[in-house]
């Protein structure tokens, strides 16, 4: 997954605060972003497929 920049520049609002996260440079800022869709994206690819694999099981023991 790739953000855009608008949602690199909301991520990047959004930890403003955080301790150093200022003096990392625009291209670090921007892979951290990606970083963390792409790892919140697999989490939810994983909860999709668990979920499946619950309704089958379900399905199947009928």
């Amino acid at each position: 997954m790739q953000l855009n920049q608008l949602q690199i520049n909301k991520f990047c609002e959004l930890h403003k605060d955080c301790a150093d996260f200022e003096s990392l440079s625009k291209v670090q800022k921007s892979r951290i972003a990606n970083g963390v869709a792409n790892h919140y994206q697999n989490l939810f690819k994983i909860q999709q497929r668990l979920k499946k694999e619950s309704e089958n099981s379900i399905k199947n023991s009928e």
